[in-house]
């Protein structure tokens, strides 16, 4: 549980970091172009984040990507 507590109190403080308007450019740069079910910014960069950033497969992607899972 503390882990999963920890990984949104991480997001929100890299977040921090971003540009103001970093969702807004997404969406002017096309960077967001192709997207399927989900159209939020924030659920996307979150989930390529923690693939890339935590090493983790695909699949334990897409688990810990699932909104409440965290």
């Amino acid at each position: 549980m503390r882990d999963q507590i920890g990984l949104a109190e991480d997001w929100n403080l890299l977040k921090a970091f971003f540009p103001a308007d970093w969702e807004q450019l997404a969406r002017t740069t096309q960077a967001l172009k192709g997207l399927r079910q989900d159209k939020s910014a924030d659920h996307l960069l979150r989930t390529v984040m923690l693939h890339v950033g935590c090493g983790y497969s695909l699949r334990e992607t897409v688990v810990r990507a699932i909104p409440g899972s965290q």
